[in-house]
């Protein structure tokens, strides 16, 4: 569990890092211009906080996704208990940190949402929640699934209302506290955390027959922008403004992550261009997803301890 006050030390660094943007990065590349000042301003408990539930937020959208995930490989007959057992805790893990996020919860850190703007957009995630877990209920009670498009079409809902939450929680922090170079990094991995969910459930409704052609589209976009956002943290990206990997901690967990997607890579190009995907591909895509979404939270804690 963070701290409200897990994100404190985020900017510590990025005076290293605005002095010499070019030092970063290796040498063939060109030095990335620091969007906003880099140098964090005297601690406020108020930012701290909102800095807290801002990064809750972006968990709760790999979550969405992370659920889905879940509840298609049990619809795909893929290790049916152990993928209910991980869809009741990631249900109850969104269920708790969507209260939190709306009215508070000590044990999470998390204060109850004051800004006007993020509580519309919680209120319609609030709106949405029970409806897609209507769905992961009564599944996890009767421990099968035999039909998939309410789910399927609920969860994309359920994702797009949950990034607009913290794109206002980020609204939000940039009024007093402008983003820095690395803290677009810490945002840009736990997107990717989100996308290597969203790329999973992709490629499992394709398995399962579910408007294949749009998801066929969907996976390839999918997989392309993970792979920039994986290349852009390990060697910089100056159209994003991302930092190469400032860490040799760092680059090891991105490379570990940049290695299962080359050996994945294979299995998504073909779902994307029609071939079959048997028990085979989905196992491959299993073996693989793990790995990636295990190095994400370590990858986002060794971002923060800078």
């Amino acid at each position: 569990m963070r701290s409200p006050n897990f994100a404190a030390c985020v900017f510590c660094a990025l005076a290293i890092g605005a002095a010499s943007p070019a030092a970063a990065q290796d040498s063939a590349q060109e030095p990335v211009e620091p969007r906003a000042q880099s140098i964090r301003p005297a601690h406020e408990p108020e930012m701290d906080a909102l800095e807290h539930q801002f990064h809750m937020a972006g968990r709760q959208s790999m979550l969405t996704q992370k659920m889905s995930k879940e509840f298609l490989l049990v619809a795909l007959g893929v290790e049916p208990d152990k993928n209910l057992t991980n869809l009741k805790s990631s249900r109850l893990l969104f269920g708790e940190t969507l209260a939190g996020l709306t009215h508070g919860n000590e044990e999470l850190a998390l204060a109850p949402t004051t800004d006007e703007s993020v509580s519309d957009r919680l209120q319609y995630v609030n709106l949405l929640w029970p409806l897609f877990d209507e769905e992961i209920s009564e599944a996890i009670s009767a421990s099968q699934i035999t039909e998939v498009s309410r789910a399927a079409e609920l969860s994309e809902t359920l994702l797009n209302a949950m990034r607009d939450a913290g794109t206002a929680y980020g609204d939000a922090l940039k009024v007093n506290r402008p983003y820095s170079i690395l803290a677009l990094s810490i945002e840009s991995a736990e997107t990717l955390g989100m996308l290597t969910q969203k790329m999973a459930k992709e490629f499992l409704l394709i398995a399962y027959g579910h408007e294949i052609v749009r998801n066929r589209r969907s996976l390839d976009k999918t997989y392309a922008e993970i792979e920039t956002i994986v290349d852009g943290l390990l060697d910089g990206d100056a159209e994003r403004q991302l930092l190469s990997a400032p860490t040799p901690a760092i680059r090891e967990s991105l490379i570990l992550v940049q290695e299962n997607l080359r050996q994945l890579k294979p299995t998504i190009l073909a779902a994307v261009s029609g071939e079959p995907i048997g028990e085979e591909q989905i196992q491959q895509v299993v073996q693989h997803n793990e790995p990636i979404l295990a190095q994400i939270e370590p990858l986002i804690d060794l971002y923060e301890a800078m």
